[in-house]
């Protein structure tokens, strides 16, 4: 997979100070270079900033959303510690073609990472090798064909997201390697790394980061219909 687009890595940066930057990646783009040579967020973002970037979360690269990048060692550790314990939360937005039984659950589950096939594989018991691997979804709306889950995820495992929702026979929209029967014309899943909430070290107080969503029907749909009524509805509960 390849991204043809010449992005400006400058359009791309939601937060930027001296402790690390946070840029919205797009689908298609690697987080760091692989073995396509193809143009890294990471090479981007180095050149914007003019320092070496280490980065502290990553994304799948057929996923559009956020990736922070620290600024030196010690933030690095800070914000990998703060991912570690939860003090980062990191919300998700995916579409898939089948509907789970429960509209609401947290998966507990444990996975293995094989790295031959660049896949991951979910139980439901510890296995010799696995980690745990725990997030929380909702079903927050549907269209015709379509169901939108808002994911907020507890562990960062490989493909977790992906690994997980394709073991309640939901794959992600697109996603052939676990099992979706197409791919999206552009090879993107449909996958949004969306919001992050935290504790800003540079501020007492919560920084709320979020990723646009993709310009296409679906992601409309969800945009104009459907996450208006859930945020509604959020505000009414509190």
């Amino acid at each position: 997979m390849s991204t043809n687009e010449n992005f400006k890595i400058g359009d791309l940066i939601l937060a930027n100070n001296h402790r690390f930057i946070i840029c919205d990646k797009p689908a298609g783009m690697p987080v760091q270079e692989d073995k396509t040579g193809d143009k890294s967020l990471l090479s981007l973002a180095e050149i914007f900033c003019k320092t070496r970037l280490h980065p502290v979360n990553r994304i799948d690269r057929p996923v559009k959303g956020l990736v922070i990048f620290a600024k030196d060692g010690k933030n690095a550790t800070l914000l990998s510690e703060m991912l570690a314990d939860g003090r980062i939360e990191k919300w998700y937005l995916g579409i898939t073609r089948n509907k789970p039984e429960k509209e609401s659950a947290t998966l507990e589950q444990w996975l293995i990472h094989d790295k031959k096939t660049n896949k991951s594989y979910i139980y439901d018991t510890e296995m010799p090798g696995s980690k745990p691997a725990c997030l929380d979804y909702n079903i927050i709306g549907s269209s015709t064909n379509y169901h939108y889950w808002l994911v907020r995820l507890h562990t960062g495992r490989h493909h977790q997201i992906r690994a997980q929702l394709a073991s309640l026979n939901c794959p992600v929209k697109g996603d052939v390697k676990y099992g979706d029967k197409r791919a999206n014309p552009d090879k993107s899943i449909s996958l949004l790394a969306w919001k992050l909430n935290f504790i800003n070290p540079l501020h007492p107080k919560v920084t709320e980061i979020s990723s646009t969503l993709p310009d296409d029907a679906l992601w409309n749909h969800l945009n104009e219909n459907i996450l208006p009524v859930w945020i509604a509805k959020l505000s009414e509960l509190k």
